[in-house]
């Protein structure tokens, strides 16, 4: 939807340059036949220039480490309302209204048409089929149809009026009109369009007034006979002897043919285009590949991005203060890097200096990494890590104050008690940033971890406690909740007899989470434990 108002955007532009050459150069040349492909083409090229561009890939090799950026960091899930998105889609739906008023006016008006040549008595003479009527109409043709009121004519006049509109008919004019129409339907937005329409009729009847002179060499009567006003409403759609350019009309027949040597001014529309080309044609891609002792990985961007982009992690929009130091290059399965309409189109105004959207492998958070060794990796310990500014990950950090949901964690406090399934951010403050939310006690870095609502975490409550029913006593009142056991049912007291240490994950659900999984039986909760094998 966004992609073809900016598509619309565009076509305007190619629209403008025609116009504009036609406007400036062309108009006052007698070039007529000339100037009516150029103006025809000119709404072709609008109309498909857009949709043509070029690109151009290339290919850089980088380390993961090198996609890391340099700020403090921040991770908060961010939900809003896109009023950009609103906004396109309202004048997209004022887009479309207007088309259908003007498609549907375009299609009475040959309705009527038609219904008017239907009326009128038919004759034919030589190419042309002649419609006689009785209505007060100015004469016009529609492809071969020549229609006129031959009561309101002299026969003199009549002839005249009649090789006009042969003319029309033979040079296949209405061909011209019809395409101008639906053109401006499409285009109504345009107020360009519209003066694009007027410039092309004009320039017909000026095509066929110099032919039709030329065959009768009465320049002056025929200039007379344009000054006549016939009344009744000429239809738009059709070729009207009588309009509102006679006066245009009669300049024009007094215009001497212009000098040949003129026709250089076509060629200037060349480089207007290849500049519109040049501008929004070309697309460059990149090519990103990310290589890791673990895993290669290969990204592809629409382009290179400005300072200050907006990243997205797992779906998760980052605030714009985000730091790319926090994330563990290994746990990085892909990135994809966005510029432009692209990064707008997925994100809104909030993107317009960069999209970088990073996918996390499975079972991994922010600075989240498994241990070695075989049996840590099923127990998915965790373990957080420090990057420096050149990408090189360090040691485990040390003397780092641990926050869990709001509360400091002692000094001994062990954060690979905590289950990953539990998790719902993890948030890293370094330097001032720290000191200034904890205090001194926060020299050395602060990481705050947020766990979800419905999961509970093993470790998170007084280590001296080796059973499970202090940490099942945080989440509220859960005497009458149903207790599931490696899949089986058990009683509340079963459940929190058990040790913490033969504990895997504990998670607790709640109100329609509960029942829609449980049923009736899980209304007042549902806890589930999943034993240490």
């Amino acid at each position: 939807m966004e992609s073809f108002l900016i598509y619309c955007l565009k076509s305007s532009l190619v629209l403008a340059i025609f116009w504009g050459v036609y406007r400036i150069l062309l108009s006052k040349e007698t070039f007529f036949i000339a100037n009516r492909w150029f103006l025809n083409v000119g709404m072709l090229v609008s109309i498909l220039l857009p949709l043509i561009y070029f690109k151009n890939v290339i290919t850089v090799e980088v380390s993961a480490s090198e996609m890391v950026g340099e700020s403090s960091n921040n991770v908060v899930p961010v939900e809003s309302i896109d009023y950009g998105l609103l906004m396109v889609k309202l004048l997209f739906g004022i887009y479309l209204l207007g088309v259908l008023f003007l498609m549907g006016k375009l299609i009475f008006q040959l309705s009527s048409l038609f219904k008017l040549i239907k009326r009128g008595s038919f004759r034919r003479k030589e190419n042309n089929i002649h419609i006689l009527i009785n209505e007060k109409i100015s004469p016009f043709s529609f492809f071969n149809y020549i229609v006129y009121n031959p009561k309101k004519h002299s026969e003199e006049d009549l002839q005249t009026i009649i090789a006009h509109e042969k003319v029309h008919a033979k040079q296949v004019h209405s061909l011209d009109v019809i395409f101008v129409e639906l053109f401006s339907v499409l285009f109504w937005f345009n107020p360009l369009t519209w003066s694009y329409k007027k410039l092309l009729t004009q320039n017909l009847e000026f095509l066929a007034d110099r032919t039709t002179v030329e065959s009768t060499q009465e320049i002056k009567k025929y200039q007379y006979l344009l000054l006549e006003t016939v009344s009744g409403v000429p239809y738009s759609i059709a070729n009207p002897f009588y309009n509102s350019l006679i006066k245009n009309r009669i300049v024009m027949l007094q215009k001497q043919k212009s000098q040949k040597k003129n026709i250089w001014k076509y060629a200037l529309i060349f480089p207007l285009l290849a500049g519109f080309m040049m501008l929004f044609s070309f697309k460059t891609e990149t090519k990103f590949k990310i290589q890791e002792n673990l895993q290669k990985t290969e990204i592809v961007q629409d382009s290179t991005f400005s300072d200050n982009p907006l990243v997205v992690i797992d779906g998760v929009v980052m605030p714009s203060d985000f730091d790319l130091d926090a994330i563990d290059p290994e746990t990085i399965a892909t990135m994809n890097v966005s510029k432009g309409e692209i990064a707008i189109a997925k994100y809104g105004e909030k993107a317009k200096n960069g999209l970088i959207e990073i996918t996390l492998k499975t079972g991994n958070e922010l600075l989240l990494k498994n241990e070695d060794s075989q049996e840590k990796q099923k127990d998915k310990s965790l373990k957080f890590r420090s990057v420096d500014k050149n990408g090189n990950v360090q040691e485990s950090l040390k003397n780092v104050l641990y926050v869990v949901n709001g509360k400091v964690m002692p000094a001994d406090f062990d954060v690979n008690a905590i289950d990953l399934n539990s998790i719902s951010n993890v948030n890293v403050y370094k330097g001032e940033n720290a000191i200034e939310k904890y205090g001194e006690k926060a020299k050395d870095g602060v990481i705050e971890i947020s766990l979800k609502k419905w999961g509970l975490s093993v470790g998170v409550h007084d280590q001296k406690d080796k059973s499970l029913g202090n940490l099942l006593s945080d989440e509220g009142s859960l005497e009458h909740a149903l207790y599931i056991v490696d899949g089986e049912e058990k009683s509340a007291e079963f459940v929190k007899s058990i040790e913490y240490d033969k504990v895997k994950s504990v998670s607790v659900l709640k109100n329609e989470q509960a029942v829609s999984l449980y049923g009736a039986k899980g209304k007042n909760g549902v806890v589930i434990v999943e034993l240490r094998k």
